[in-house]
């Protein structure tokens, strides 16, 4: 087994340094000379970055990280962080990168109150994984058109891709009379389905299955099915970071030689995952 990992991790970095010296402007190595640390923002979302129960930190975003940064040479730090407050983290270096399901395609408001594309605030990966937000309830109010949202309430996180959704100037949800409950987490509007608190909550569909098929307090939440849309993960960088294409790299030789697969499998999110680019 020790050989077969030397000889694995030997072609990921071959593979990884082929792509990293075409795609990078400069000439700066794949690998480090000397470690540097490493700060990766997250927040708890189960199966991408969580606390099992014998207290390890894991997850796919998680695991990920650690053996992409490893094998660039760098040591990795996890902090958790405020969601809302994620390009604030970035931009003042407090974490180098957000890996922990960060939707791509989506809007956020920038400094000046305007609401642009993700991709005008940060740098992003090459996308890894597909997405959507969905709707969940108890199975007693399932619905299968958001017109049956009038007069009920509904939770979602802050600052997310799910916010943009629902209040956006050409969102479906305009029109309807919602109580809106806007949370800090995920996994906060999810619980509010979960004990009753709120009718509805919008969340990511991999959170929402993940909670759905493993946590027994969620035995009677389903998924609605009204289609909100496709989404694709990648992870966030500083505008301008060079660690971009150096995680691209590992990305794609990881893809490579089944690793991306193996890993996805391990956390039921193999039908979810990108293993190829153009």
């Amino acid at each position: 087994m020790k050989k077969f990992i030397k000889i694995l991790m030997a072609s990921v970095l071959a593979v990884a340094t082929l792509f990293c010296f075409t795609a990078c402007k400069d000439s700066e190595s794949i690998v480090d000379v000397t470690p540097n640390q490493i700060t990766v923002g997250y927040t708890v979302y189960s199966p991408m970055n969580y606390t099992d129960e014998n207290g390890v930190f894991c997850g796919f975003d998680t695991e990920l990280a650690l053996r992409v940064f490893g094998a660039l040479g760098y040591d990795v730090k996890f902090r958790e962080i405020d969601w809302a407050n994620k390009y604030v983290e970035l931009n003042n270096g407090t974490v180098d990168c957000v890996w922990n399901g960060f939707t791509r395609n989506s809007t956020d408001k920038n400094d000046a109150g305007d609401v642009v594309s993700r991709e005008e605030l940060c740098d992003f990966s090459i996308d890894y994984m597909v997405n959507g937000q969905v709707l969940i309830s108890k199975s007693a109010k399932a619905i299968t058109d958001l017109s049956g949202l009038n007069g009920k309430s509904l939770a979602y996180e802050t600052n997310s891709a799910a916010d943009s959704l629902i209040n956006g100037e050409e969102s479906d949800f305009a029109g309807l009379t919602i109580n809106k409950a806007n949370l800090p987490y995920q996994i906060n509007a999810a619980e509010q389905v979960m004990n009753g608190s709120k009718d509805y909550a919008v969340i990511d569909v991999i959170l929402a299955k993940d909670l759905i098929a493993n946590n027994p307090a969620y035995s009677d939440v389903v998924i609605n099915d009204i289609d909100l849309g496709v989404e694709y993960y990648a992870i966030a960088f500083k505008t301008g970071s060079s660690l971009t294409a150096k995680v691209n790299a590992m990305l794609v030789a990881f893809a490579q030689v089944g690793y991306l697969t193996e890993l996805a499998t391990k956390y039921g999110v193999e039908s979810s995952l990108i293993t190829s680019w153009n």
